[in-house]
């Protein structure tokens, strides 16, 4: 396994669909990545399915 350095910090964007935060998170990510910061960004939408139950 990869030997990684510690995570310094974590950011979360929440809101509903369609209200900017993947905009919000590119911004902040190329804002710190020009600040000469290491980043990585995640972009996830959970969104809550229906579904039939399995017969």
């Amino acid at each position: 396994m990869a030997n990684f350095p510690p995570v310094r910090r974590i950011s979360i964007f929440v809101g509903n669909l369609g209200s900017g935060k993947t905009e919000l998170a590119i911004n902040y990510t190329l804002g710190l990545a020009g600040k000469g910061h290491r980043v990585a960004l995640v972009d996830l939408d959970v969104s809550t399915l229906t579904t039939a139950p399995a017969t």
